[in-house]
């Protein structure tokens, strides 16, 4: 359980942890869709939650601070390179957040 769609704000993110993996979670727009990825770069591991989600050619990402690469949140893929973070299967269940 992530939580509360309505606690999630217009492209909001929220980290959660899940065993030993820290999720981020965002809301794509002001829809009740949500996307899930790791919330580190496969490269060194930096964490993805500092950066505001970006829209760029119908795709939403954040920004990797080592390295500048954007992130997709919809699908893990690093953008220009063979790179990719793992992806999570998200959906809204009676107002819950579920991944």
């Amino acid at each position: 359980d992530a939580g509360a769609a309505h606690d999630y704000p217009p492209n909001g993110t929220r980290v959660i942890r899940a065993g030993t993996v820290d999720i981020l979670v965002a809301r794509l727009g002001d829809s009740d869709r949500f996307a899930a990825i790791d919330n580190a770069c496969p490269h060194q591991g930096a964490p993805l939650d500092w950066s505001p989600l970006r829209h760029e050619d119908g795709d939403v990402g954040v920004v990797c601070p080592a390295h500048g690469w954007c992130v997709s949140v919809c699908d893990g893929t690093i953008v220009g390179t063979s790179h990719r973070t793992r992806s999570y299967a998200v959906g809204v269940v009676d107002g819950r957040v579920r991944l």
